[in-house]
């Protein structure tokens, strides 16, 4: 997982019940559900999760991607979203189903579980973000002023996060 993403429950209220359905499963991929800067164009004081509430169609193409959660014990060779598993065993997608086509292929799933990645978050946030670099990417062009409006998606309003925000300021 990155420092943008969080990790949501849909069908339950905890991860690890969720994660009991998938038990019998080498991995399950998890859908990214990408969320913009709900307008905002600088930094302010708040929690990511306070901030950002709107996200893109979950039919938007980015959402396609893909974390998985595995059994280490299965995993041939591990990758930054999918693994290759001995016998040839096949992850799962959140719905229970075999994923038998790479994820950029396939529609995304937001049943029972999802990951919020807050990519682009205020403009300004976006902007000292690319300073820092991508690990995966060569292309110090990779962040730009484009790939800011091609990925700052709001097109639905949705509060799931806010059961979060006052256990997290009590911690915090």
């Amino acid at each position: 997982m990155d420092t943008d993403e969080f990790i949501v429950p849909i069908s339950e209220d905890s991860i690890p019940k969720i994660l009991k359905e998938f038990e019998y499963a080498p991995g399950v991929e998890v859908n990214w559900l990408l969320y913009g800067s709900s307008g905002e164009l600088k930094q302010r004081e708040g929690l990511v999760i306070e901030r950002f509430k709107n996200h893109s169609l979950p039919s938007f193409e980015v959402n396609k991607n893909v974390k998985t959660i595995c059994n280490p014990r299965t995993v041939l060779q591990a990758s930054v979203h999918v693994h290759k598993y001995f016998g040839h065993l096949k992850s799962v997608n959140t719905d229970h189903k075999e994923n038998d086509i790479m994820f950029l292929e396939r529609e995304a799933c937001f049943k029972n579980i999802r990951i919020n990645h807050y990519f682009t978050r205020s403009f300004e946030e976006y902007m000292n973000k690319r300073k820092s670099g991508v690990a995966t990417h060569q292309n110090p062009n990779y962040r730009n002023e484009k790939t800011f409006i091609i990925q700052d998606k709001n097109d639905i309003f949705d509060p799931i996060m806010d059961k979060y925000i006052p256990i997290i300021k009590k911690i915090y």
